[in-house]
């Protein structure tokens, strides 16, 4: 199990789709069951449920695998790895519409006023899951913050365990929330700009799952920079690319921003539209919650 896990964590996720990973992990799980390393196992079940999230794969898949893999773990007292993967598992349930929260890990599967924060490695996780969902639910200053204030210590206190996805979020959030500030001098662009120089050179370097997602966040700078040609091309592409890996989520929020800034710069009809594709997206990942909030935008428009 562990050699697996470790290949899974540090280099397969670099090099291949991220979905490819999962039947490593089902085989460490199967494993480390059967030989009776139960710890390996355990982490097997961790790294599916981070894949599994990552990779855009349906929510109400993730939702039911959490909700089988944590009970037994916290039976052998393998507390830790349970509470890590029910931080997964209420995300999951926030985006389904199955919590009363958005952004904060309440809620049927844990609380997190509850969790053991004098452990750091929790307290980094628990924030790079609270990001995640600030991206999705658009809360772009309380994410950015976070990035600002936290999101360089998982870069070097966990380097490669998220195969720069974590990177990919941090980029995300700084760059929307400096295309909201349009301050001089943005704190929030200055501190984006290295993450997407480090992003295109892993993209560069053959990582098939970062391109689409790097692309979004390149259409981000192209906005700012007031490109409307280019930030439009960037967005087509960054959907194109997310849509032919399946990243579901991703192929939304690029739909979701293209229509954003088509609405600022009077292109209604043609906003409106992408918002359509935007919510077509989400509702193939499952995220239900999101689908309402943005339907509700459009009636409201």
């Amino acid at each position: 199990p562990r050699a697996l896990n470790t290949a899974n964590a540090f280099v397969l996720g670099w090099v291949r789709p991220l979905r490819s990973r999962l039947q490593y992990h089902t085989r460490a799980i199967e494993s480390g069951m059967a030989s009776g390393n139960i710890e390996g196992a355990s982490v097997g079940k961790l790294k599916s449920s981070w894949t599994m999230m990552y990779s855009g794969m349906p929510l109400g898949q993730l939702e039911s695998f959490c909700r089988v893999a944590v009970p037994p773990l916290h039976k052998m007292e393998l507390h830790f790895d349970a509470f890590l993967i029910s931080m997964v598992w209420q995300a999951s349930l926030n985006l389904l519409g199955r919590s009363e929260t958005t952004t904060t890990l309440t809620g049927e599967a844990m609380d997190e006023a509850d969790g053991p924060y004098g452990d750091m490695p929790f307290k980094i996780v628990a924030d790079i899951w609270r990001r995640y969902l600030c991206v999705f639910f658009g809360d772009w200053e309380t994410g950015a913050e976070n990035a600002l204030e936290s999101g360089e210590i998982f870069a070097t206190k966990m380097k490669g365990m998220m195969f720069g996805m974590e990177t990919v979020i941090r980029g995300i959030l700084l760059c929307c929330m400096a295309r909201k500030s349009m301050t001089k001098d943005c704190k929030y662009k200055k501190a984006a700009k290295p993450i997407v120089k480090q992003l295109k050179t892993w993209v560069g370097k053959g990582c098939v799952n970062l391109e689409g997602p790097t692309k979004l966040i390149e259409a981000e700078f192209a906005v700012m920079r007031k490109q409307t040609q280019k930030a439009r091309s960037l967005f087509e592409e960054s959907i194109f690319v997310c849509k032919r890996g399946e990243f579901h989520q991703y192929a939304g929020l690029a739909n979701e921003r293209l229509g954003a800034y088509l609405s600022e710069i009077g292109e209604a009809k043609a906003s409106q539209e992408y918002i359509v594709q935007a919510i077509d997206c989400y509702r193939r990942w499952g995220a239900q919650k999101k689908v309402e909030l943005l339907q509700a935008s459009i009636a409201y428009q």
